[in-house]
């Protein structure tokens, strides 16, 4: 799926069973480091490919996140091989992608800090609704779920106390992944489940 062999995105929707599934893994984190990271990279336009997944190595294994429509994101672990070559759906060569190690500037800081805590976060669309003033009723069932996953943040050491960007946050950005090195909000609408301590 994605154009990459063999793998299988494990799409959650529903955050406290993302929570469930995953709080033994990633509560083994903290106090690790993210080492390296890895986008999907669309050579031939030479941009991020924000389809495709993102990859953090931290200690010996590798966190693939990737997301789809506007509530469903993945968790899996050592399931893509760097080395595969990559085919976006049959596209071959018109679409030459590949795995870029790092290349987000803003990211390269955030790398061999302590993870400190790390959060699920949580999205309410029928907030967003109210907020519009829209009838749940006209619109489709995927925007009247109530609270839905949206992402993860790490929560890394900070370097002083007026460091804000001590985040790598990973996140649904409207059908495709996103990166955040600040915390994903605190706005209405979002809610969060700390996973040291759920």
């Amino acid at each position: 799926m994605l154009g990459i062999p063999k793998y299988k995105p494990n799409f959650y929707i529903d955050a406290y069973l993302f929570c469930e599934d995953f709080r033994d893994i990633l509560k083994q984190l903290i106090g690790k480091s993210i080492d390296c990271f890895w986008i999907m990279w669309d050579y031939k336009h030479e941009q991020w490919n924000q389809d495709g997944p993102i990859i953090l190595k931290i200690g010996n294994f590798n966190y693939e996140f990737a997301a789809c429509n506007l509530n469903e994101f993945s968790l899996t672990t050592n399931l893509i091989n760097l080395e595969s070559k990559l085919n976006w759906y049959g596209s071959g060569d018109e679409l030459p992608l590949g795995w870029k190690e790092n290349h987000k500037k803003e990211c390269i800081n955030l790398l061999k800090r302590p993870i400190k805590e790390i959060n699920i976060v949580t999205y309410d669309f029928t907030s967003e609704l109210n907020n519009f003033h829209i009838n749940p009723e006209q619109v489709s069932k995927l925007y009247n779920e109530g609270f839905v996953l949206h992402g993860i943040e790490f929560v890394l050491e900070k370097e002083n106390d007026s460091d804000f960007e001590n985040y790598f946050s990973i996140y649904n950005a409207l059908d495709q992944i996103g990166i955040k090195t600040t915390e994903i909000g605190s706005y209405k609408g979002l809610q969060k489940i700390q996973i040291t301590s759920y």
